[in-house]
């Protein structure tokens, strides 16, 4: 079993013996002979308006730790295309990309940043008269705004569609399933509520109803989990969605409802997954160790909050979830990320308030 391969589309071909094959054929012949990860580099065709990496992973091979290479087996890494032309950037790729897998980077992480470095390395390209230059590896991240988009192979013809939504910071940011809880949550004073229902019951959408007029009459931002056709059939403020869940939905519908949205992301490349559909908010998580619900992805740490606050939050609303209690408090707000998302610390029982008041002396009210 080899772990990944890295041809541009004409080694590609080469390799399975046919000049002729298209994309998708490739693909599908290097991971019968045993690829688990294909990428596809590109760059080579000066028609193309953007450099698309295009990467397939066998969802056979099941990578439990890992959840994101089932959410999405197929995608394009999409890049900024540069008016000149160089040598070696599918060296710096496959280079890049060896060291961080050997490094313990996530799969689809290792393969982001090998994306990355290898266009640093194509800006830094050193000059050649010949017009065709010879690209020079940089340990330096570009700036944010050169970042790539992860993008499904499905929407890669479907028509751009806005952005959604400005907000300002979210605050703080409170998670219930109840509406006895609810009401608690506002008479606190919440910034933004998500009204987050696993196990819908036949009065769902009644309660969902009530829930938002309550916060509609308390002020409060009112978000629904999941489920953006109810979030736009009841004209809530917003929808949150998780990595599957973008998927699956109507953007186009979401744009057109102005409703604001939010991401939940726990990895480099879901982040970047999610900055393609262009959100209102990211979440990132989790921060410590979740008390609502079994844990799938690493702990991401304070560190690790501070890094993406720095490199993301110049371009929209962030925050943060994950076993937060008013005990860590301190330590998230000096990372600079500037809302936190509460689930289990702010449940009724005697520690509710004394919880929120500890929270709000790092997260007062806007």
């Amino acid at each position: 079993m080899i772990t990944v391969i890295t041809p541009n589309l004409v080694e590609a071909r080469w390799l399975i013996a046919d000049e002729q094959a298209s994309l998708q054929h490739a693909v599908t012949a290097l991971h019968a002979f045993g690829v688990e990860t294909v990428c596809i580099t590109g760059g080579d065709d000066l028609n193309d308006t953007a450099v698309l990496t295009y990467v397939s992973h066998q969802v056979e091979i099941q990578r439990s730790e890992e959840p994101e290479c089932q959410v999405l087996p197929q995608f394009a890494i999409k890049q900024t295309r540069f008016a000149w032309q160089a040598h070696g950037s599918g060296c710096h790729f496959s280079a890049a990309l060896a060291a961080n897998i050997a490094n313990q980077q996530r799969r689809y992480d290792a393969i982001l940043f090998a994306a990355i470095y290898a266009q640093a390395a194509f800006q830094n390209a050193s000059y050649r008269g010949s017009g065709y230059h010879n690209c020079f590896a940089i340990n330096q991240l570009p700036s944010i705004d050169a970042w790539p988009d992860v993008i499904p192979l499905s929407s890669l013809m479907a028509n751009a569609v806005k952005s959604s939504p400005k907000v300002d910071s979210l605050g703080l940011y409170a998670l219930t399933s109840e509406l006895a809880h609810l009401e608690q949550l506002l008479a606190l004073g919440v910034d933004t509520l998500q009204w987050r229902v696993k196990e819908p019951t036949a009065d769902f959408i009644a309660q969902t109803r009530t829930a938002m007029q309550l916060c509609r009459d308390a002020n409060t931002r009112f978000i629904i989990n999941d489920d953006w056709q109810l979030a736009i059939e009841l004209g809530a403020d917003g929808a949150h969605l998780g990595q599957e869940d973008c998927l699956a939905a109507d953007w186009q519908a979401i744009r057109n409802a102005g409703l604001i949205t939010g991401i939940s992301t726990h990895t480099e490349w879901e982040i970047a997954h999610a900055r393609s559909y262009q959100p209102s908010y990211i979440a990132f998580g989790p921060v410590y160790t979740p008390l609502s619900k079994a844990l799938r992805y690493p702990l991401l740490g304070c560190e690790q909050i501070a890094i993406w606050h720095r490199r993301y939050g110049s371009e929209r609303a962030l925050t943060c979830i994950g076993g937060i209690t008013g005990d860590q408090v301190a330590d998230v707000a000096a990372t600079g990320i500037p809302s936190i998302a509460i689930v289990t610390a702010l449940l009724p029982g005697p520690m509710q308030v004394e919880q929120h008041c500890a929270i709000r002396q790092h997260y007062p009210r806007p």
